[in-house]
């Protein structure tokens, strides 16, 4: 375009676009000026020297050429060009006081339209931002979730070829924008599950960098591999290729990177919602195990046929693999004992709910301490076969007068306690059930004289640790029944004193093991 002037044509070159720092009004009003000024032709150029406008005409004869830089944040971005008379043109300090202005007004200006194109950026962002919340919103489903993301990725890329791979559940699926894209570009996207960030690829050297060996047309790239993880969980991978349309630049992989990122967080909280349902179903149900396996207990305290008796199970987890026997068995006389599953936890609950149906079920008909352990074995050894699981077990008989008849199977020892408090431990000679078939488990007799007690316990009683990693062991199992029965305490609160001896000693309530304790005294 043309300004008219008194003397002379400000000429304002004709382009789509000028460099931020370059006003054409104020900046044309300089250069009339100065060359009015002057009396010579003046132009500003930009940086690769083209005149984006001038004033005045060369006159014909010698001239003179005198460039000066414009600068603006620390580079120069343009020049002022004065084209007069070969007559020792020289400029005052005013005229270069003017050029400063000019390079300070192309700073003012260049840093307003970084603002703006910041500006512009993160509102850009921020509004990728806000839709991308959708992805987050309660209730959707995995392919809900991709698909608006994929909707939300083609809105802010130029590409048009778009492929999304997820992992969720076990299952793995494809999703693309449009229908039958290149195949090549899912092979990329099962490449970008192991890569450890985002990548822009412009060139195919790019990829056999980063060990991408497969083959991908060149008007695919530059294309966006984006990877979906979460805190080292991959879901999934993004690849969006250019198509040979407009280039995809780091801009569209920062944005492109905040949709994937709320998407992946998206992935994480379905999972995480279903491992919270089904975490809920596993205590729902160890709940009902621990109700089921709680029933099959008989109660804790029994006085009868001349005996005090008080027992405890606490399994370490919801369910475990120890129970206590007390039951009446022929016409006067009581079954007690305690019995240990290998392990614990479910598997080991499970084959002690099975020993307790085979021990009720055969304890009708066998009295004998030793015949039904036998029986008892067959049954198991034949359900666990291979398993290596097995089951130890100390089994008495307890009659009128003290007598008692005791079969052992792999057990910790027996403690007896006479009416003085004298202590000793009874050694067992039968193998754990569950090892071999036909197994025979003899039977020795004990008289248990009125205020004497017997202790029977599972090895999670004597294997208990302290902080310094010390068991509690025989000896502090025995000093603990000690101090009880030298204090003259019921079965009941003897129990409850070995085991808060045993909290005391390892610093908690909750142990590593299950335990069970069962205290049997003679009072009449």
């Amino acid at each position: 375009m043309y300004l008219s002037g008194r003397r002379g044509v400000l000429q304002v070159m004709s382009r789509q676009s000028f460099p931020a720092w370059f006003d054409p009004q104020g900046m044309g009003a300089w250069v009339e000026g100065m060359s009015r000024a002057f009396g010579c032709q003046v132009s500003i150029l930009d940086s690769e020297n083209a005149i984006l406008c001038s004033f005045g005409d060369r006159r014909p004869g010698p001239t003179r050429t005198l460039r000066l830089e414009i600068r603006a944040n620390g580079r120069v971005v343009g020049w002022v060009e004065l084209v007069g008379e070969d007559t020792g043109m020289d400029l005052s300090e005013a005229a270069r006081q003017g050029i400063k202005t000019l390079g300070s007004l192309a700073e003012a200006r260049n840093s307003l339209a970084d603002l703006a194109e910041t500006n512009a950026v993160q509102w850009m962002e921020l509004s990728v931002l806000y839709r991308s919340s959708s992805l987050l919103r309660g209730g959707l489903e995995p392919k809900d979730v991709s698909a608006k993301l994929l909707e939300q990725i083609r809105e802010v890329l130029p590409s048009q070829e778009i492929v999304l791979l997820f992992e969720l559940e076990g299952r793995r699926w494809f999703q693309t924008l449009p229908q039958g894209v290149d195949a090549r570009l899912e092979a990329l996207a099962q490449w970008g599950l192991d890569l450890e960030g985002r990548e822009l690829i412009g060139e195919k050297a790019e990829l056999r960098r980063l060990g991408f060996d497969g083959d991908v047309p060149e008007d695919l790239l530059p294309a966006l591999v984006i990877p979906l993880c979460v805190n080292a969980r991959c879901y999934g991978a993004l690849v969006a290729g250019g198509e040979g349309r407009e280039a995809l630049s780091s801009q569209h992989l920062k944005l492109a990177g905040l949709l994937v990122d709320q998407a992946a967080l998206a992935f994480a909280n379905i999972e995480l919602l279903e491992k919270t349902r089904e975490h809920e179903r596993l205590r729902h149900e160890l709940e009902l195990a621990s109700d089921i396996q709680n029933s099959i207990l008989p109660p804790p305290e029994r006085c009868e046929a001349g005996y005090e008796i008080f027992s405890i199970c606490q399994p370490t987890t919801w369910v475990g693999g120890d129970a206590y026997v007390l039951r009446k068995i022929g016409d006067r006389g009581l079954m007690a004992g305690v019995a240990d599953v290998s392990g614990h936890g479910i598997s080991a609950a499970l084959l002690m709910n099975a020993f307790v149906s085979h021990l009720e079920a055969l304890s009708q008909a066998i009295e004998s301490p030793g015949a039904l352990l036998s029986a008892i074995n067959d049954l198991v050894t034949a359900r666990v076969g291979e398993m290596g699981m097995f089951i130890t077990v100390v089994l008495l008989k307890l009659e009128e007068g003290g007598k008692v008849r005791v079969a052992d199977g792999g057990h910790p020892q027996i403690i007896a306690a006479d009416a003085r408090a004298r202590l000793r431990a009874l050694e067992g000679v039968g193998l754990p059930m569950g090892i071999l078939e036909t197994q025979e488990y003899p039977e020795y007799e004990l008289d248990l004289e009125v205020g004497g007690a017997l202790l029977i316990y599972s090895d999670g009683l004597m294997e208990a640790r302290n902080a310094e990693g010390q068991m509690f062991g025989l000896e502090g199992i025995m000093e603990s029944f000690r101090r009880c029965r030298e204090q003259g305490l019921s079965a009941r609160d003897s129990v409850e004193q070995i085991r808060g001896d045993l909290m005391r000693f390892t610093g908690s309530s909750v142990f590593d093991d299950d335990l069970t304790i069962q205290i049997i005294e003679r009072v009449g």
